[in-house]
This record gives structure tokens, C-alpha cells and sequence, in this order.
């Protein structure tokens, strides 16, 4: 039988299509393709808090808000084109949802 070690750093695996992993200060994957109307869902596994924040006047803005260990948060997007984003308290998170 397997054993399961608490020292293993290895990612979480997602648990839809549509999920990106916080882990290790790391979007996973960093850049996500849906089509859509198809939802992304972020999931923090890390211990830190996180933000996956897209501020924008002209598609679809997003903003999970402070997301703490094991939150989640799902944004639905309408509109095709290409949405950047980063942790507002992380600012060297980065990732990417193109909608096609």
C-alpha cells in the first residue's frame, strides 16, 4: 500500500478542465484556454493568502478577493480575448485565461 508523506512537495492535481492550482506562489497552470462561457476556478492550496485579480475598463474585470488556504474562487467568462492576471500580494504571480 502507499504511504502518504507530508514532506512531498509535489502540486495537487486539478480537479476540472477549468482549474488553476495556487501553489508553491505559482498559478498552475499559468496560462489557461476555455471556451467560452466555460468558468475558470482557482484553488490556493498554498498556506499564504492569494488574489487572481484582472482589473480592466474595457472586457471583464475579476477579482477573487483574499483567497486563504484550500478557498476557491470561479469566474465565468462571456467575452473571447485574452484576460492577464496577477496576485495583488504577489505581484510576480502571473497568469493568463484566453478565452476562445
Amino acid at each position: 500500500t502507499a504511504t502518504k508523506h507530508p514532506q512531498m512537495t509535489a502540486a495537487p492535481a486539478p480537479s476540472n478542465v477549468h482549474e488553476i492550482i495556487i501553489y508553491n506562489y505559482k498559478f498552475d497552470p499559468p496560462t489557461l484556454t476555455i471556451p467560452v462561457g466555460a468558468t475558470a476556478t482557482w484553488n490556493n492550496q498554498d498556506i499564504a493568502p492569494h488574489t487572481a485579480t484582472h482589473r480592466s475598463f474595457g472586457d471583464e474585470p475579476f477579482d477573487s478577493g483574499s483567497l486563504g488556504h484550500k478557498a476557491t474562487f470561479s469566474h465565468t467568462f462571456r467575452t473571447a480575448g485574452s484576460y492577464p492576471y496577477l496576485c495583488i500580494f504577489h505581484q510576480g504571480m502571473v497568469g493568463t485565461i484566453v478565452v476562445q
